[in-house]
This record gives C-alpha cells, sequence and structure tokens, in this order.
C-alpha cells in the first residue's frame, strides 16, 4: 500500500480543493446576487394588444405595448394608424400604474404586461 507520508500529501491536497471550492462558491453567489438585483432594472415583462384605431380602417395596425421591469416601472407605447399617417405616444408607469388616463388598449397592455410573470392559476 502507500506510505503515511503520500497519504499525508493527499489529504492536503484534498483539503485545499475544498478550500478553493468554498471561495469559488461564495464569489458564485455574490455573483448571482448582483444579476439578481440588476434584473430588477430590465424590461422583463410584455403586453401587447393590436386593433383599428378607426372603423374604416382593417388589419389592425395600431397597437398597445408595455414593457416593465421587476418592479412594475416602465412605459406603454401606443401607436394609432390613420390613412394621414401614424401617431405614436408613451405614457409612464410607475409600480404599475399611470399618472395619464390610459384608453382601454393601453390599460389592456398594463394588465398583460403585470400578469406577464405570474404563475398560471390552477
Amino acid at each position: 500500500g502507500k506510505t503515511a507520508k503520500s497519504l499525508e500529501d493527499t489529504l492536503l491536497k484534498r483539503l485545499d480543493q475544498v478550500d478553493e471550492l468554498i471561495a469559488a462558491n461564495s464569489a458564485n453567489e455574490k455573483n448571482i446576487d448582483e444579476l439578481f438585483a440588476n434584473m430588477n432594472g430590465t424590461y422583463q415583462k410584455v403586453g401587447l394588444v393590436k386593433y383599428d384605431a378607426f372603423h374604416e380602417m382593417g388589419g389592425k395596425l395600431s397597437f398597445s405595448l408595455a414593457m416593465l421591469n421587476g418592479k412594475d416601472d416602465g412605459f406603454v407605447l401606443n401607436a394609432v394608424h390613420s390613412r394621414e399617417g401614424c401617431y405614436t405616444y408613451i405614457k409612464e408607469i410607475v409600480g404599475g400604474n399611470s399618472i395619464i388616463v390610459l384608453a382601454e388598449e393601453e390599460q389592456e397592455a398594463l394588465k398583460m404586461a403585470r400578469e406577464a410573470n405570474e404563475p398560471a392559476e390552477k
């Protein structure tokens, strides 16, 4: 078999590897925490509603797009398509609400975005 000296070397080597793994795990936990903190500021919830702004026009070329971060802050972008052109409007969303009155399609897009990451009911 092996001598006591070679067994001691093997144990010391393994203990050093354990110390390295503990340090790497600590660094990984720190990085994961930073990633989750950063994700709260990114747009991760989306709601899109296409509609006909004017009854004489078809094709649902108008739309309301809501984009929210993890704190339900973001915006609703509304593009209204007419024969004369396309007009866009943006409304700020803070905490899931707007201080400006939202149109029906904007409210629907906002609701879709707010519910985007919620677990489905059983």
